[in-house]
């Protein structure tokens, strides 16, 4: 027959065989006092109280009937009457845990994680002694439910992230074919309507001295140090087609300087003889000023040196 046995801190335990109870009462773990019941029944007696262990000790009065068990067929022995104690690691994972997922805060939702698992591994070891598992778990999963969400909210705003970086550099761009057309312009005032040879009159002459407006941000070039270094060549992502224009009533559909193949994919930044640009589709300048109409004479290698 198996038995249900009251331990030291007040829970039931079991079932457990007689020979197991016997063994125990070897052992120190249960006396003549500790309250048993068959298993099946709620009729809570002393162990002196059954026949069956008469030979163990003596028997003694019956005792009120305790509680109904709570931990009935956990398969726990009983405890040697030490109170069980909460785990901090497993309150600080559930505080986290509530904190990362009410903020999505990867500060306290990884840290969750980390003290929930190792509030679970001290619990098991423990055998026992230690609680707080299932304030383990819920740390676990607010831990791990803040993450998800961020990764959630990082995977919604990233294409808005990234477009919006790539209309900035697009605007950049345009802006420095925008400040290379004014510049050819004031010098072809100055020139008797004459536009520049090349760009590096435009540097040298001091009409735009400043370098980063011939690099294109779409591509990986750096900005030439100063006026030596430009005029080397290398240092300008954009094509310059004014070696032989005049300013004249046409110059609104004359491309001045437009981007190289491959600044940006499948699109041109344009710049016209009479200063305004137009970002245009298309797989080559050809392409666009054929389809538009436009002007376009033999490029300029830009910065090619005296």
């Amino acid at each position: 027959m198996n038995y249900l046995i009251i331990g030291g801190d007040g829970k039931a335990y079991g079932p457990v065989s007689g020979e197991q109870i016997r063994n125990w009462f070897r052992e120190g773990r249960v006396d003549a006092q500790t309250r048993i019941a068959a298993e099946g029944r709620l009729e809570w007696q002393p162990m002196a109280a059954y026949a069956e262990f008469a030979d163990l000790c003596q028997p003694v009065s019956s005792m009120p009937d305790a509680p109904p068990p709570v931990a009935a067929g956990s398969g726990k022995t009983p405890s040697s009457g030490t109170r069980q104690t909460t785990e901090p690691t497993a309150v600080a994972s559930l505080v986290l845990g509530i904190l990362s997922f009410m903020c999505f805060s990867v500060v306290t939702g990884i840290p969750a994680i980390i003290c929930g698992h190792l509030a679970r591994a001290r619990i098991r070891q423990s055998r026992g002694a230690s609680g707080g598992n299932a304030m383990a778990v819920i740390g676990l999963i607010l831990g791990y439910l803040s993450l998800i969400g961020i990764l959630f909210i990082v995977g919604a705003f990233y294409p808005i992230f990234s477009s919006a970086r790539g209309k900035s550099l697009e605007y950049t761009c345009m802006n420095n074919l925008k400040q290379i057309g004014v510049a050819c312009q004031m010098y072809a005032a100055d020139f008797d309507g004459n536009f520049p040879v090349d760009l590096n009159i435009l540097a040298a002459q001091k009409y735009l001295p400043a370098f980063n407006c011939y690099v294109c941000p779409g591509t990986k070039t750096t900005a030439a140090g100063n006026l030596e270094e430009f005029s080397r060549g290398g240092y300008c992502d954009y094509q310059y087609f004014g070696m032989n224009l005049k300013e004249g009533p046409d110059t609104n559909k004359t491309i001045l300087i437009a981007d190289r193949t491959g600044n940006h994919r499948d699109m041109f930044n344009i710049g016209f003889a009479d200063g305004h640009v137009l970002r245009l589709s298309g797989k080559s300048l050809e392409e666009i000023a054929l389809k538009n109409g436009y002007s376009l004479t033999v490029p300029v290698t830009p910065a090619a040196g005296p």
